[in-house]
């Protein structure tokens, strides 16, 4: 019997942690990029467009990793 671990056995904390992860990254991001343009302008269309646009762009960056391209045993 041994101990370690299979490259696809993960708890179901660990997956969805990482399914969460990019998302709640992206959304903090997104709260800094608007507050940043809000020391500029106080128009709340413009901050909402840049919080969109850095959560898209953070989300279209983020490095997924998938199961099936891990090498094997």
């Amino acid at each position: 019997m041994t101990t370690h671990e299979q490259p696809g056995d993960h708890t179901f904390v660990q997956r969805t942690a990482r399914a969460v992860a990019p998302f709640v990254t992206a959304f903090l991001i997104a709260l800094f990029a608007a507050k940043a343009v809000s020391l500029v302008t106080d128009n709340g269309w413009t901050r909402l467009a840049t919080a969109v646009g850095v959560a898209v762009i953070s989300l279209l960056f983020h490095p997924y990793e998938n199961d099936d391209e891990r090498p094997g045993p």
